[in-house]
C-alpha cells in the first residue's frame, strides 16, 4: 500500500492537472510553454498554438466561397491581442474581454474587392472547434518580479485560467492562495498576464475558491453544482495517463515513475469544482454569457446567478400552443447579486440565437443599472435604448426597430396612460427589478394590457408575501430563490444582528404626555382631539424634539464606541424630512459625528409625511445651503453618496427619510438605526442595507429604536410589520443580540480550552512556551478572533447585563486583556508573518471603547533580525525572559534560513540542523535559558554572514563561489565518505575551493540578461558544470557517477538563480 502525502504539488497541483487533461485539456510542460513563447517570459500567449487555431476558427465567406485568412491577418490579429495599452488591471482587462468575445474586422482584398471580414478569437457557439491546453509551473516576469502560477489553462492558446494549488493540511491554505494571486496582480509585480485571465481559482483540494482580475478577496466566491457529476468526475479521475510529455514531466521532476492511477480515489471538492468550472463548454459560457464590468470591477457569477438564469433560460424557450412563453418571478435575497442577475438574464436572452427576433424591455428603479446594460449589451455587439420618458418609451414599444430598451419604474407607469398602446409581439421580454412591489398585482395588470403577449420575468431580493404568491403564479411562479441564510452560508452576506430599543419610548412617552398636557391646558375640546390625533401615530412620536434628542444620544454613543475612527459607516432612518432636518443640526452642532442628509427637494411630496404638513422652513433653508453648497440636486445626492462609500471620514452617517432606503448598495454600511416605522418589503429592503461584504465586516447591525421587532423573541412573521410573510421565507434574516451574547460561555470556555494541558496557566512564560507549535498557535489565533468579534458585537448591546452577569463581564474584560497581550507576546516571540493588522484595529477598538487600554501591552512593528539595534531593543525589554528572547531569534532566523535555503542549501540546511538541535536542549532541559539566547544569538550570527566555522579564507567574500564549494563538498564528501577517498583531506579541501572558484567564472561568464528563462543558456551551463565534475573527478582519483555530477549541476544552477532574484 502507497503512503498518501501532503506534498504541495502531489497533494493538489498533480491530481488537478491529471483530471484537466481527461476533462481535454492537452499537457504542455514548463519547457515547451516558455519555447512557444520564443524563451520570453514577458510573453504570456502561446503565439504559435493561436495563430494555427485562428487560422482554422476564421474564413472569409464571400460570393459562395470559403477562403482562408492570408497569414499576415492571422498575425495582425495574434499582434493586435497582445499590444493592448496598459489602461490599469481592469480596464486592460476589459479590452481584451471585448476583443475575445465580440472580434475585430480585418479589411481584405478579395477577388479584386477590398472588404471588410469579422476575426474571431474564440468559437463560442461551438466550443469543439477551440484548442484547449494546460500549463504547470508558468514562469511570468512584469517589470521586475519573476511570478510562477501553479496551473495555466490555454484557449486557442490564450491564458484564460489561472489556479493557484496548495496542500490540504496547511493552515489557512486557500487565503494564502488567493493572497497569492492577488499579490501577483500587483502594479510592480505581473498584472500584464492577467490582462488575459477570465477566471482565477485557488485551490486546497477540500477548499476551493475563484474570483475574476482584479477581485478583492472579500469577494471570492465558493460554488455548490446543482447537477449530479460525482460518478462522472470519478470515472475521469480513474482514468490512466497518456500524454508522453506529462509521464516525462512526472518521473524527471516528480517522482520516479508516474502516479498510477487508482479506481478508489474519491473525487475531491478541488475534482468536482474544477470539472463545474473549467469543463470547456462551461468555462467560455461563463466567460462569455455571466461576466459584467461594473464600475472598473469585473463580476463573474455566483453559482446561484448561474443555475437561476439557466432555469429561466430553460423556462423561456419552451412555449404554449399559441407562441406563448411563461415567465416567472426570481427571488435572489438582498446583497446577493440580484440586479446582476438581471443583468446575467439580458445578456444570455440578448445571445439565444433560437430565440427570434427577440426584443427585451428591462423596467428598473435604479438608473445606475443603465451604464451596466450599456456596457452589458455592448459586449453582445448589441445596442440598448434608454427611455428618456414614458411618451418616449411609448413610441419604443411600438417601434420594432426598438430591440433592447431600457426603463425605470416611474416612466413605465407614465407610459400605461398613452392611448391605444399595445404590442401582441409573442417574443418580448420583459425584466422587472421589483425592489418597490406595493403595486405588484395592478402594475403587471396594467402592463399585460399594452403587452399581452410578453413573457414576464420578475427579479426581487424580498420574499414573496402570501397574497403576492397567488399573483404571481399567474405570471409562472417562483423560477429560483435565494435566502438569506442560503447567502450568509455561502458568505455572499454578511449576518445581520438584531438589537431593539425599543423600551426606551415608554418613558420618552411619558415624558411627552407631561409635555402635551402643558401644551393643551388652553385648548378647547376640539383643539385638544385634534391635536391628539395628530400625535397619536408612532412615527409623530418620533418627531418630538425630544425625542429626536434622545435618540440622537444614543445612536452618538453607540456610534463613538463602535464605530468612531474605524473604516465602517451607519445609517439613520427618520420618519420625515422636517425630523431629518432636526437630527442632521443636532450631529452638527456637536461635532462628534460626520453626518449628512439625503432627501429629495422640498416640492416633491415623499414617503409618509403627514398632510398637515407642508414643505417648512426648516426644510427649505436646508435644501437652499445644500444648493448653495453644491449647485444642484444631481451633485448634491451624488457627491454625498459617494463620500459615503469611500474610505474618507467626512461622511460617516448619513440621514435618510426614504431615498437610500432601497436600492442603495454601499458595501462599508454596517449599521442601521432604525428611528421609523417601516413594514413588510419597505423594511426587509431598509435592514439588508447592512448586509453587505467589506473588508474586515463580521456583521451587520440594526437598532431598533421603534419596537418593530420587538426583541425577536418570537417567529419574526408574528410581528405586524412582517406578518404578511411566510416564516420559512423570513429564515435567517437577523439573529436577535441576546443570541450572540449567550454564546460568549462558550467561545470563552474554548479559549481557555486551549490551555488544559499547560502546566501553569497563571504563569505567562508557561503560556507562551506552551504555544510554541504553529497548529495551536494558529487555533489560538482563531479562537481568540472569534471571541473578541462576538463580544464587540455583545459590548455594544443596551441590555448588554440582562443577557449577561455582572461578574462574568469582568472576567471576560480581564481576560480579553490577559489573551490579547499574550497573543501580541508569542507573535513577536516566535516571529510571526501574519498580518493581524485587521484584527488588532478590531480589538483596538474594542479595547479602547470597552475594556481600557491599562495593562495592554503596545503593539510592536516587526524589526528585521538582521538589523544593528536588533539585540539592543531586545536588551531593553527587561520583562522578557531570556527564552523568550531566544525563541524570537530563533523563530526569525529559521525564516531566514527557510527563505535562503535555495542559495546554498549544504550550507542552511547545516544551519537549520544546529538550531533545530539548540532548542530540542533547551526544550529538554540540557540547557539553560542563558545558554539557549547564546547560542542561537551565535547561529544567528553565522546565519547573517553565510559563514561556518572552518570555510575557506578565499570565500569568505565570495558568497556564490561559497555556495559552490559547500553543495560539490556535501556531495562528494557523503557519497563517498571521506575516510576512504584516495586523496588526503588537506588535498581536497584545495580542490572543493578551487572548484567553487572555478565553477563561479563559468557560471559568471555564461550569465546573460534574463538567462534564468532562457532554457539554451541554462543547458550551456549545465553541459559547463558537468564537463569541470568530471575533471574534478579525475583529479580525486575517483571512478566518475554521473547521477551525483546530475545532482550537483542542478544545485548550483538553482543556486545561482536564487542569488540573481534576491
Amino acid at each position: 500500500m502507497s503512503q498518501s502525502t501532503y506534498l504541495e504539488d502531489k497533494d493538489s497541483q498533480l491530481p488537478a492537472i491529471r483530471l484537466l487533461q481527461q476533462m481535454g485539456y492537452t499537457y504542455i510542460s514548463p519547457e515547451k510553454a516558455l519555447e512557444m513563447r520564443d524563451g520570453l517570459l514577458t510573453r504570456f500567449v502561446l503565439t504559435d498554438i493561436m495563430e494555427e487555431q485562428l487560422s482554422k476558427i476564421n474564413k472569409i465567406e464571400y460570393k459562395g466561397e470559403t477562403l482562408p485568412f492570408p497569414e499576415s491577418a492571422v498575425s495582425r490579429a495574434a499582434y493586435d491581442l497582445q499590444q493592448q495599452l496598459d489602461e490599469g488591471l481592469v480596464k486592460t482587462n476589459e479590452k481584451i474581454y471585448d476583443l475575445l468575445t465580440l472580434g475585430k474586422s480585418y479589411e481584405q482584398v478579395v477577388k479584386g474587392d477590398k472588404k471588410s471580414f469579422p476575426f474571431n478569437y474564440v468559437d463560442w457557439e461551438h466550443p469543439e472547434n477551440n484548442v484547449y491546453h494546460v500549463a504547470d509551473e508558468f514562469e511570468i516576469k512584469g517589470k521586475t518580479q519573476v511570478r510562477r502560477v501553479d496551473i495555466v489553462l490555454f484557449v486557442n492558446g490564450i491564458p484564460f485560467v489561472a489556479i493557484e494549488n496548495k496542500r490540504r493540511d496547511k493552515k489557512h491554505a486557500l487565503d494564502e492562495a488567493i493572497s497569492q494571486h492577488l499579490r501577483n496582480q500587483g502594479k510592480e509585480e505581473v498584472p500584464g498576464f492577467f490582462h488575459f485571465t477570465q477566471l482565477l481559482i485557488a485551490s486546497c483540494v477540500n477548499e476551493l475558491s475563484y474570483a475574476a482580475t482584479g477581485t478583492s478577496k472579500k469577494f471570492w466566491s465558493i460554488w455548490r453544482e446543482e447537477e449530479d457529476i460525482e460518478k462522472v468526475v470519478k470515472e475521469l479521475v480513474s482514468q490512466p495517463d497518456v500524454n508522453e510529455d506529462w509521464k516525462t514531466r512526472l518521473r524527471s521532476h516528480y517522482y520516479e515513475k508516474p502516479l498510477t492511477a487508482s479506481k478508489d480515489r474519491q473525487p475531491t471538492t478541488q475534482d468536482l469544482n474544477l470539472y463545474s468550472l473549467c469543463k470547456p463548454d462551461r468555462l467560455l459560457e461563463l466567460t462569455r454569457n455571466f461576466t459584467v464590468f461594473d464600475n472598473n470591477t469585473r463580476k463573474i457569477a455566483r453559482y446561484q446567478q448561474y443555475f437561476g438564469v439557466k432555469r429561466m433560460m430553460s423556462r423561456v424557450r419552451q412555449t404554449d400552443s399559441d407562441g406563448s412563453r411563461k415567465g416567472g418571478v426570481i427571488w435572489h435575497t438582498q446583497g446577493s447579486g440580484k440586479s446582476i442577475t438581471m443583468v446575467f438574464m439580458s445578456k444570455n436572452l440578448a445571445v439565444a440565437d433560437d430565440i427570434p427576433s427577440q426584443r427585451i424591455l428591462l423596467v428598473t428603479d435604479r438608473t445606475d443599472l443603465d451604464d451596466q446594460l450599456y456596457k452589458t449589451f455592448k459586449s453582445c455587439g448589441k445596442s440598448i435604448t434608454k427611455a428618456r420618458s414614458g411618451t418616449h418609451l411609448a413610441k419604443l414599444i411600438k417601434d420594432p426597430g426598438a430591440e433592447n430598451v431600457s426603463t425605470i419604474i416611474n416612466k413605465f407607469k407614465a407610459a400605461l396612460n398613452q392611448k391605444n398602446l399595445i404590442n401582441k409581439s409573442r417574443n418580448i421580454f420583459v425584466l422587472i427589478d421589483e425592489s418597490h412591489r406595493t403595486q405588484y398585482g395592478l402594475l403587471h395588470a396594467q402592463m399585460k394590457k399594452i403587452l399581452p403577449n410578453a413573457c414576464y420575468l420578475g427579479f426581487t431580493g424580498t420574499p414573496l408575501m402570501k397574497d403576492e404568491k397567488n399573483t404571481a403564479n399567474k405570471f409562472g411562479g417562483i423560477i429560483d430563490s435565494y435566502s438569506m441564510d442560503q447567502a450568509v452560508e455561502d458568505g455572499a452576506v454578511v449576518p445581520i444582528i438584531y438589537e431593539g430599543r425599543a423600551a426606551k419610548l415608554d418613558t420618552w412617552k411619558e415624558k411627552l404626555d407631561r409635555e402635551f398636557e402643558r401644551d393643551m391646558k388652553d385648548m378647547s375640546e376640539e383643539q385638544v382631539a385634534d391635536y391628539k390625533l395628530r400625535y397619536s401615530t408612532l412615527n409623530k412620536v418620533l418627531t418630538a424634539q425630544l425625542v429626536i434628542e434622545e435618540i440622537a444620544r444614543d445612536v452618538t454613543d453607540h456610534f463613538l464606541k463602535n464605530l468612531k475612527d474605524t473604516k465602517y459607516k451607519a445609517q439613520l432612518a427618520v420618519p420625515d424630512r422636517k425630523t431629518a432636518v432636526r437630527y442632521y443640526r443636532y450631529f452638527k452642532e456637536r461635532g462628534q459625528i460626520n453626518a449628512e442628509l439625503v432627501i429629495s427637494p422640498p416640492d416633491t411630496r415623499e414617503g409618509h409625511d403627514d398632510t398637515y404638513d407642508d414643505p417648512n422652513d426648516e426644510v427649505q433653508i436646508f435644501w437652499q445651503q445644500m444648493m448653495d453648497r453644491f449647485s444642484n440636486k444631481e451633485d448634491y445626492e451624488k457627491s454625498l453618496v459617494n463620500l459615503f462609500k469611500s474610505d474618507s471620514r467626512e461622511v460617516e452617517l448619513v440621514i435618510v427619510v426614504y431615498k437610500l432606503l432601497t436600492g442603495f448598495d454601499a458595501p462599508n454600511n454596517t449599521v442601521l438605526y432604525m428611528a421609523r416605522y417601516l413594514e413588510e418589503h419597505n423594511l426587509l429592503q431598509a435592514i439588508a442595507r447592512v448586509n453587505r461584504l467589506f473588508e474586515g465586516k463580521d456583521y451587520g447591525f440594526i437598532i431598533d429604536y421603534v419596537g418593530i421587532l420587538g426583541t425577536l423573541t418570537d417567529a419574526i412573521n408574528t410581528y405586524s410589520a412582517l406578518s404578511g410573510f411566510e416564516q420559512k421565507d423570513l429564515q435567517g434574516m437577523v439573529t436577535p443580540i441576546k443570541e450572540v451574547a449567550e454564546t460568549l460561555p462558550k467561545l470563552h470556555q474554548e479559549l481557555w480550552d486551549l490551555f488544559e494541558d499547560c502546566e501553569d496557566t497563571s504563569d505567562n512564560e508557561a503560556m507562551e512556551r506552551h504555544l510554541r507549535h504553529d497548529d495551536l498557535r494558529d487555533e489560538f489565533y482563531e479562537k481568540l478572533s472569534n471571541f473578541a468579534r462576538t463580544l464587540q458585537a455583545a459590548f455594544s448591546a443596551d441590555k448588554l447585563f440582562d443577557y449577561i452577569d455582572e461578574s462574568k463581564i469582568i472576567t471576560y474584560k480581564k481576560d480579553l486583556k490577559f489573551f490579547e497581550n499574550l497573543r501580541r507576546s508569542v507573535r513577536i516571540r516566535y516571529g510571526e508573518a501574519i498580518d493581524h493588522r485587521e484584527y488588532e484595529d478590531r480589538v483596538q477598538k474594542l479595547i479602547d471603547s470597552y475594556v481600557g487600554t491599562e495593562g495592554i501591552d503596545q503593539i510592536v512593528d516587526p524589526v528585521d533580525i538582521f538589523s544593528d539595534n536588533f539585540f539592543e531593543m531586545q536588551n531593553k525589554q527587561k520583562e522578557r525572559s531570556d527564552a523568550s528572547k531566544a525563541d524570537e531569534i530563533a523563530s526569525k532566523t529559521k525564516k531566514v534560513i527557510q527563505e535562503r535555503m535555495d542559495e546554498d542549501p549544504a550550507l542552511y540546511r547545516k544551519f537549520s540542523d544546529l538550531i533545530e538541535e539548540t532548542i530540542q536542549k533547551f526544550l529538554h532541559d540540557r540547557i539553560s535559558e542563558k545558554e539557549y539566547l547564546e547560542k542561537v544569538k551565535d547561529i544567528n550570527q553565522g546565519v547573517k554572514q553565510g559563514i561556518w566555522d572552518g570555510t575557506p579564507n578565499e570565500l569568505k567574500e565570495r558568497p556564490v563561489a561559497r555556495s559552490f564549494y559547500n553543495s560539490v563538498k556535501e556531495e562528494l564528501e557523503e557519497k563517498f565518505d571521506g575516510a576512504y577517498l584516495p586523496v588526503d583531506e588537506e588535498e581536497r579541501e584545495e580542490l572543493y575551493t578551487k572548484a567553487g572558484l572555478e565553477l563561479d567564472k563559468i557560471m559568471e561568464k555564461l550569465t546573460i540578461v534574463d538567462w534564468e528563462t532562457n532554457p539554451d543558456v541554462k543547458n550551456q551551463m549545465f553541459i559547463a558544470i558537468e564537463d569541470y565534475m568530471i575533471e574534478l573527478f579525475r583529479e580525486l582519483d575517483l571512478k566518475r557517477d554521473f547521477d551525483v555530477i546530475e545532482r550537483i549541476a542542478e544545485t548550483i544552477i538553482k543556486s545561482k538563480q536564487s542569488f540573481s532574484t534576491r
